[in-house]
Parts: structure tokens; sequence; C-alpha cells
């Protein structure tokens, strides 16, 4: 980093840079310091200068202070250029818990792998597909979500993931595969629950046609069982205004 009190309307300064915080601040933790310094323009006599490396995340406290007590008031110049060159960013990450297809909800983690191009300023942003962007958040950081279908809800969707990373040099993108989570009782996977998924149900038990494409999906009262029982309990909700079919405590597709 590069510091200086370089103002022609300023005052003979002196300048001191510290690591740590005020209240354990001591000489020790003074890293570099400077009372007269020449070779810019256009700056007053005996202005300050400071070039240290400086690393990324560290807070430094800067004093100014004026020679043999004199005051005024001047400009602080503060510089800073990475000891490495800053590239574009790289995105990518893995989606613990995906699967897809799931009933009813589905609880995910993104775990961010992404390179941050050199940046310790980069920051990621999860479009999560379901209308919830979370942003300025840190590269490496481990996102719990859950995707879940209203129960009132009339149809299931699809949704994909997206992440995106962002630093002083450019930005890039990764998204993951698509998920589907479907309603209980939506037995032909069409994304609603009508007499077609019951006529679903009765096909498998009575004509043989099979497999479902997702057993769970077609347990309509949750008994981890496909029978009569289920076609009847969907006959119920469908024109009786029955109970909506049962959400599953796992939304694993069998």
């Amino acid at each position: 980093m590069f510091i200086n009190t370089c103002d022609c309307n300023g005052f003979d300064t002196n300048l001191v840079v510290y690591s740590g915080t005020c209240i354990s601040l001591s000489g020790a933790d003074q890293i570099a310091c400077n009372g007269d310094s020449t070779g810019l323009s256009n700056c007053q006599d005996f202005y300050s200068e400071i070039n240290a490396d400086a690393i990324g995340g560290t807070t430094y406290l800067i004093r100014i202070s004026g020679q043999d007590g004199v005051t005024g008031s001047c400009q602080l110049n503060i510089a800073c250029t990475s000891s490495e060159p800053i590239v574009e960013p790289t995105a990518n990450f893995s989606m613990d818990g995906a699967a897809p297809l799931s009933v009813m909800f589905r609880n995910v983690t993104l775990e961010d792998s992404s390179d941050a191009g050199g940046d310790p300023q980069a920051t990621i942003e999860i479009d999560w597909g379901d209308g919830l962007i979370e942003g300025d958040l840190p590269v490496g950081s481990s996102i719990p979500h859950l995707y879940q279908i209203d129960p009132d809800s009339l149809a299931g969707f699809t949704v994909t993931a997206t992440l995106t990373i962002q630093n002083s040099a450019g930005t890039a993108e990764s998204a993951a595969e698509p998920m589907t989570l479907v309603l209980s009782g939506d037995s032909n996977l069409d994304g609603v629950v009508n007499i077609a998924d019951v006529v679903t149900v009765l096909n498998y038990l009575f004509q043989g046609q099979g497999p479902l494409p997702c057993l769970l999906s077609a347990d309509f009262n949750g008994d981890a069982t496909i029978d009569i029982a289920d076609a009847i309990y969907g006959l119920n909700y469908i024109f009786v205004g029955g109970a909506t079919p049962v959400i599953p405590n796992s939304p694993d597709c069998q």
C-alpha cells in the first residue's frame, strides 16, 4: 500500500501505520513510519510518505501528527496494488443433497469452490432459481437452502441454481443440474394432480402398466404402500374436496 500526505495546502506531517486494534495498540504493532519525504510534485514542504506491504483482510490504523505540535488540515492519499496480478475468476460449486426428482421439498447445501482470481475482495451471488437471490457472499461459502412446494399449490416446478462470482477483473457463472419438485399425488409426473393420476395408479395396480416413474408421488395417503386406497384417496381429493395428498417425510423417489 502507498500512503502519503501530499497536499499543496497541507502542513508538516508525520505518518505512522500500525496493525492491530486501538485497544491493544503498542509500539510492537508499528509496521512503518515516515516524517519527511521528497519526490512528489505539488506537495507542501515536509510531507510524509509510506510504501509498505499489506495483507488482504487485515485492519490497519493510520496516524497523522504535526511536526513539533503544528496543526492544520491536509489530504491523506491511499493507493493499493496487488503483489500478484488479479485475473478473471472461475465459478465452481457442488450441491450436496441435490436430486433430479423430489416430492414436495428438497434440502440442499451449496458448497462454493470458486477461484477468486487472486482478489481477496471477490464475492459470490447465488440465484436459487425459485425467486430467492443471495448476494455479497464470501468465496468459499457453504449455504443451505430449502426448496419446497406450497401445500396449497396446484403445480410442481423445475429449478436451476446459478452461482456468479465477481472480482475486480471480471465475472464468471456456473449452473447446477436442474431439479424438479412434484406434488404428492402426481403419479404421472405431469406437474398437476388430477384424474389422470388416479388412472395411472389403477392401471399400475390392475393392468400391469408400469413401473411408476416415482412410487412416492403415487402414495396419495402416505402409508408407504401403493394400493387401491391411494386411488380412493385421490378420487376423494379431486371430486369431493377431501384431504390433500400426504406430504412425505423424505422427498426421495423410489
